[in-house]
């Protein structure tokens, strides 16, 4: 089995999925170069794409998929997943099977079913796990007052990043010497069924009139297309990611939630990353 082409798939509306992912993917596409194999690299965005705007993807078992997505109240954005799915990605059962390598991103809590849940995904449309990981970014409440993970992924995670996509790197060598990856199997952390997440209330994060100064980030930044402008919120439609938070340059968005204190309590005990790979 040799390797074409790696693309990497993101759901990141802060960033944190994004570098994970494409710390990943540098590393991996560093390795097999370094081995003499040459392939063409792809990112693809889904982070504020709607659903009914994505195009229909290709498949095939020599494009490697890395696919990095944050954890919210312990499982798979449902807006991330619904991005996934309309990229119809699954492959012929007849023949070989689509490598992935899934990853995603939670705020120092706990990633519980997440990763199994997209790992799961992926296996039911014939692509094949080969490693799966589970790292920490700074979580999407965290501010300057109350910091929750904040930083993360730091220099000691990258390091693990990196360390990772060799790993993955070396389980495609190994592979193309034995044409095939079909034989592996990961074996992941998890609940079958899946743990339903905690409840979130329905709100969003609100602009200070006296600091705004109208620039739009916001509005741009948003996944899901909740800010009409500044001061008009389609509060229904908002995840609680706090990117137009942590992205305004006045400092004028914030985002209140009692969770915010819970966090600060129960999960300020570093957490490590895991990482799964094929056996």
């Amino acid at each position: 089995m040799r390797i074409s082409t790696i693309r990497l798939l993101l759901f990141s509306p802060t960033g944190t999925s994004a570098q994970v992912g494409e710390g990943v993917l540098q590393e991996i596409a560093s390795r097999l170069q370094k081995a003499g194999n040459q392939f063409t690299e792809e990112i693809i965005s889904l982070t504020r794409q709607p659903v009914e705007d994505i195009e229909p993807l290709g498949s095939s078992a020599d494009t490697l998929y890395i696919c990095a997505v944050p954890v919210y109240s312990g499982r798979v954005p449902r807006e991330a997943m619904a991005r996934i799915k309309a990229l119809h990605l699954a492959t012929n059962p007849q023949k070989e099977y689509t490598p992935v390598v899934p990853i995603v991103v939670y705020g120092n809590r706990d990633y519980e079913d997440a990763l199994m849940e997209l790992a799961d995904y992926f296996d039911s449309i014939n692509f094949l796990p080969i490693a799966a990981g589970a790292f920490i970014g700074e979580h999407s409440y965290s501010n300057a007052k109350v910091p929750l993970a904040a930083g993360r992924p730091d220099a000691q995670d990258l390091l693990k990043v990196s360390a990772f996509g060799q790993q993955v790197a070396q389980l495609i060598i190994d592979a193309s010497a034995q044409k095939s990856l079909e034989s592996v199997k990961t074996i992941l952390k998890g609940n079958h069924p899946y743990r339903e997440g905690a409840k979130v209330a329905t709100m969003a994060p609100t602009a200070d009139p006296t600091m705004c100064t109208n620039c739009g980030q916001c509005v741009d930044v948003c996944p899901t297309g909740a800010i009409i402008r500044p001061f008009k919120v389609n509060v229904a439609a908002c995840i609680q990611c706090c990117a137009c938070v942590k992205i305004c340059p006045e400092g004028a968005r914030s985002f209140e939630t009692p969770v915010r204190d819970w966090l600060k309590e129960h999960c300020q005990a570093r957490r490590e990353p895991e990482i799964f790979l094929a056996e």
